[in-house]
C-alpha cells in the first residue's frame, strides 16, 4: 500500500498544524463574530439604500403632481399636431407618396404611418 519505510502514522505526525502555520504567516481566521457583523452592516446598508430609495420615489411623485397641478406635463412634445394630420390626409388624397408628405411636414415616414392609420 504505502511506498517507502516510514508508515502512515509518521508520514500523518510529519504534516505541520495549519494553525501554527496561518499564524506564522501572519494569517488570522475569520471569527463567527466577525461574519455575524459584516452580515448585519450589510443588512443595515441595504435598509438604509431601500429607505432612500423610497423617499426619492415619494419626492419624485410629489413633484410631478405638483407639476401637473401647475399645468406642466412632463414628456416629449408630440411631433404630429392636429393640423399637420389634417395637412398629411388631405395631401395622401392628392396622391402624393407617404415619404414626400413625411419630408414636407419635417417628420418620419414611421410617425406619419402611425398617424394615418
Amino acid at each position: 500500500m504505502c511506498s517507502g519505510t516510514a508508515t502512515a502514522s509518521t508520514r500523518v505526525r510529519n504534516v505541520p498544524d495549519p494553525r501554527t502555520v496561518n499564524r506564522v504567516r501572519g494569517v488570522t481566521p475569520p471569527s463567527l463574530r466577525e461574519s455575524c457583523r459584516l452580515s448585519l452592516k450589510l443588512t443595515i446598508f441595504g435598509a438604509l439604500a431601500e429607505f432612500e430609495r423610497n423617499l426619492i420615489r415619494e419626492r419624485t411623485s410629489a413633484g410631478l403632481a405638483a407639476a401637473r397641478v401647475r399645468g406642466r406635463v412632463g414628456g416629449r412634445p408630440p411631433k404630429m399636431t392636429t393640423k399637420k394630420i389634417k395637412q398629411a390626409k388631405l395631401m395622401r388624397d392628392n396622391g402624393m407618396s407617404q415619404t414626400e408628405i413625411a419630408e414636407i411636414l419635417g417628420v418620419g415616414r414611421t410617425t406619419l404611418y402611425r398617424h394615418l392609420k
